[in-house]
């Protein structure tokens, strides 16, 4: 598989963002558990990796700053990534393909980039640590 140049930096952003010790995700079951001093990037659970949207576009935009290099367009990165079945997606009755699906994480619902955890894990394992 492979990346354009816009995904390959979303991909990058996300990498980015695991290794970090200012981000974070946090199980569904402990969402009540929030760190003041880190940024929460998003949630997990036995199937998904939910990303908050604001927060990978903002650290995506922070990284392509850095790098002096032109913001991606998110709709064509979603869409590739789609494709590529590494995050979930659903199509809508007008035709429309919705890539920030609909959660409830406590009392509140929240679109987010879902991630198949299956798929994610393995490609920390090649991306980020380096095994094959």
């Amino acid at each position: 598989m492979k990346m354009n140049k816009e995904v390959c930096s979303f991909m990058n952003t996300i990498s980015y963002i695991m290794r970090s010790d200012g981000y974070y995700l946090l199980h569904v079951s402990k969402k009540d558990d929030v760190n003041r001093h880190k940024i929460l990037a998003g949630y997990y659970d036995d199937k998904y990796v939910y990303f908050i949207p604001s927060v990978v576009i903002a650290a995506n935009d922070m990284v392509s700053f850095a790098e002096k290099e032109r913001k991606v367009n998110m709709q064509r990165v979603l869409r590739q990534l789609a494709r590529w079945s590494f995050i979930k997606s659903t199509k809508h009755k007008s035709g429309e393909v919705r890539y920030r699906l609909e959660k409830r994480i406590g009392k509140t619902r929240y679109r987010y980039i879902t991630f198949h955890k299956n798929i994610f894990l393995i490609w920390i394992a090649k991306e980020m640590l380096g095994w094959v």
